[in-house]
């Protein structure tokens, strides 16, 4: 079962922080980003039209690579302590049970 965590967003800013982890997260980034969402990315490729829309961007190591604590560090680096809903597209299945352990924002 995901970890479903009550926001309150204010309403000076009433669309949340998105924070997007995917191989490729420019296609949700895209639709959030026109949809009028804050968007952060955290992805293999970093191309040009991600970069362009994302409020910051992390590059994802190879997920051979990629340790559940390097996972978990990328996403509150992202988040940067600030209130977010986060979406995990493809490619980071296995970390699911990581979720878990990020902290209630």
């Amino acid at each position: 079962m995901p970890l479903m965590v009550p926001v309150n967003w204010s309403e000076q800013n009433p669309k949340p922080l998105i924070l997007i982890a995917a191989q490729s997260g420019r296609f949700l980034a895209q639709i959030a980003n026109r949809a009028g969402y804050p968007v952060r990315v955290a992805d293999q490729f970093a191309d040009v039209d991600t970069l362009a829309i994302a409020e910051k961007h992390l590059l994802l190591a190879d997920f051979d690579q990629l340790s559940d604590h390097q996972f978990l560090q990328t996403i509150q680096e992202l988040a940067n302590k600030q209130p977010a809903l986060l979406i995990i597209g493809t490619g980071l299945e296995r970390f699911f049970n990581c979720l878990a352990l990020l902290p209630a924002n």
